[in-house]
């Protein structure tokens, strides 16, 4: 084997690549990478969390670089991997966009089942941003559809969550996820809210939720939008 190709197997050289080009980074470097897992772990985690990633100076690196680590991350899985995660939207919410809200829980939902209690956590922190907190909601709407045996425990996290919610949006959001749900059992509670005025209804309204849950209609507003995505389609990003 040649010194170029043995430099070129390197985990640093196939992490640099990757760091310098983010989601323009050729997709035979990202197998390697997710082929050495373990090798590569501490690299990602690192450019997820790192300023030195988020506010690159001089275009050195990628500027969705930290975003695609973010994916790479969810597809590593296991505690450090989600660790990593979590820590950086708690961090850099402000920096991601619209990718907080439209793709950020779907990625999340990748973690599965091992990211179940970490998910919950997230979702009723209140010092974590809302919207982060509302893409945690989905999250665990998106896990139990998978596993069904967390179904229960997400319905009553997000009740819980509801019930305890002075933010008023927040509130609404969460209600959201938990009518995707569409359980009968929480058709009261849902209810509740809405006769009370606690739920915006320019996201829903009560007419729709019945809709959703005796209609013929099978979707409530956006629901394709928070379906499970392909965590490596980095040409989302150009």
């Amino acid at each position: 084997m040649s010194d170029d190709t043995t430099a070129q197997n390197n985990i640093k050289y196939l992490i640099e690549k990757f760091a310098r080009f983010g989601p323009q980074t050729d997709l035979d470097i990202v197998d390697q990478i997710l082929s050495r897992k373990n090798e590569a772990l501490p690299y990602i985690a690192k450019i997820a969390q790192d300023d030195e990633y988020w506010y690159s100076e001089d275009g050195e690196y990628a500027s969705w670089t930290p975003v695609c680590a973010l994916h790479l991350l969810s597809v590593i899985g296991g505690k450090e991997a989600i660790n990593a995660f979590l820590n950086s939207i708690k961090t850099n919410y402000d920096d991601t966009g619209d990718w907080i809200t439209e793709d950020m829980p779907a990625i999340l939902a990748n973690f599965g089942i091992e990211g179940f209690d970490n998910i919950k956590e997230l979702l009723i922190d209140k010092k974590v941003d809302p919207f982060v907190r509302a893409g945690a909601a989905r999250a665990l709407f998106l896990i139990s559809e998978k596993y069904p045996d967390v179904r229960d425990s997400s319905l009553q996290t997000l009740r819980d969550a509801i019930s305890s919610e002075s933010n008023d949006i927040t509130r609404s959001c969460f209600m959201y996820d938990l009518v995707h749900f569409k359980d009968r059992d929480s058709l009261p509670f849902i209810e509740f809210y809405f006769e009370n005025d606690m739920i915006d209804d320019s996201l829903m309204s009560m007419d729709e939720v019945l809709e959703y849950y005796y209609g013929k209609s099978s979707e409530l507003n956006s629901l394709n939008n928070i379906m499970a995505k392909d965590s490596r389609y980095f040409q989302r990003f150009t």
